[in-house]
């Protein structure tokens, strides 16, 4: 399980499309 800072990542990715939905 190498790379966490990129599950990090997408996570930010994923709340910034949904703070841009409200």
């Amino acid at each position: 399980e190498s790379g966490n800072g990129s599950n990090e990542e997408l996570i930010k990715e994923a709340v910034q499309l949904l703070v841009k939905s409200r």
